[in-house]
Parts: structure tokens; sequence; C-alpha cells
């Protein structure tokens, strides 16, 4: 499927978002934001419907094959599975060792966003992303949510993979980054918003791309899903149950 899209010059991106400041752009008017909570929340009802059961915090620490499947050792007990999908994020290298396959290796890359507190601004209500960038793989974009704009993300490499929202990346970064839209963004405009960590499957001055796949029949490996993973995640959905009916038939 190809999105419908329209190449704009300055005067056109002005009729859209009139504060903003570009060379061109190009407009694609079936592209938005999602949200995570709401996006998380209904993919976790519409599986319990379905009579999915959820074990929140139970954290795995050992797999073991055997001949009747896979047991799952638990902080909630063990978890007897013929097939293991691992989609455990900054986690996933880690999980896929414990399945018999270390090949993996997980990048942490931590990235943050700020604020544009000047309230002129906040009437901006299109995501405008710039091409790429060194600083970041995507480009820093200016990103409208409920109410508030940011931009962001950076992207630095870290060892840290849960607690990041302690370090803080220099406030320079990002009001250069806005003035590439907003010419009149100074420091003062901007406050820290916050940070996450992104699953790379390489380092960050490398290409990376989704890995997706079965590894054995009992076991499929979902690694660096990275941005746009969330947006991604119903189609990778389907095509992990497409894979799995293969190897299924094959392994009869």
């Amino acid at each position: 499927m190809v999105l419908p899209f329209t190449m704009l010059n300055p005067d056109g991106v002005k009729e859209i978002e009139p504060l903003v400041e570009s060379r061109g752009g190009i407009y694609l008017p079936d592209v938005w934001l999602v949200d995570p909570s709401e996006l998380t929340k209904s993919i976790i009802e519409d599986a319990q419907l379905h009579g999915v059961g959820i074990r929140a915090g139970a954290r795995l620490f050992q797999a073991d094959t055997t001949s009747e499947g896979i047991v799952l050792e638990t902080e909630q007990g063990h978890i007897q599975a013929e097939t293991v999908i691992n989609a455990a994020g900054l986690g996933s290298d880690e999980v896929a060792a414990m399945l018999g396959f270390p090949k993996y290796e997980i990048f942490p890359t931590r990235g943050e966003y700020w604020q544009i507190t000047t309230e002129k601004y906040q009437s901006i209500g299109t995501p405008v992303n710039q091409t790429a960038s060194k600083l970041s793989g995507k480009g820093m974009h200016l990103s409208p949510r409920d109410g508030t704009l940011y931009i962001g993300p950076d992207r630095t490499l870290t060892t840290e993979r849960r607690n990041v929202q302690e370090q803080r990346s220099d406030a320079v970064i990002f009001s250069e980054g806005a003035r590439r839209f907003l010419p009149e963004i100074g420091e003062e405009d901007i406050k820290w918003g916050y940070a996450g960590v992104r699953a790379r499957n390489t380092n960050p001055e490398s290409a990376s791309d989704f890995i997706v796949g079965f590894d054995s029949d009992q076991v499929c490996n979902i690694i660096g899903i990275e941005s746009p993973g969330l947006t991604a995640a119903l189609g990778i959905g389907r095509y992990v149950v497409r894979e799995y009916a293969s190897v299924s038939s094959e392994a009869r």
C-alpha cells in the first residue's frame, strides 16, 4: 500500500502550519500519532476477551527446553509452553540467550524529548519531521501531544536500560533542533520533558532493522523493535502469526 502524499513548497507548508519555516516538505495526510497507553490498553482488553492470560511483573530468570516444550521459570512460578515468542524489548537479547540463541545484542539508545513552552507554538497540531541526521537516526521532530508541543529525540548509547530519567542532555541540542522549524526559539522557550530508551540491535552510528523470525520451531525472536515499532506492532503480530503457521506445518 502506498500512502497518498503531496510535495509542498515553503508556502504550502505554511498553509498547513503557518509558524513552521522550511524549504519545502512532504505532506502525508493519513499519518498521525499513536497514544501508547491507549493502544496498549486496547490490545490487552482485546486479548483478554479472546482468552489470553496475562501475568504482569512475572520476571523471567531461566528457560529450559525439554522434550515436551519449553519451561519458563518466573517470579510467579513456572510456565510450560510449546512455543515462545520473545518480544522482550530491551531485554530481548537476554531472553534469547536463555532460550539458546546468544547471537543477539541490544544497544540501549537513550533519547529525550523537551517541551516547547512558548504559548504561541501550542497551536501547531501536525507532526513535523526533519530529514535524518547524525544526531538522531529519524531526525528531531516536532511532536504535538495532548496540548503540548515536544521537540526530540536526541540519541545517546547507554548502559542503563531502565532508570533513565535522572540524566539530562544539554538544552542547546534541543533549542538548536527546534530552530530548524521555529527560528525564534531560544533555550528559555524549552524545558525538559521525559526520556526513554530504544532497543537498537546495532550501535547508534549504524543502520538497523527489525529482526523478526523463528530460530527454531519452538522459538520466535523479535529483536531491535525501536521506532516505529509501536505503530508497526499489529503488523508485526500478523507477520508472526503467518510465520508460526508456516513453521508449525513444516514441523508436523
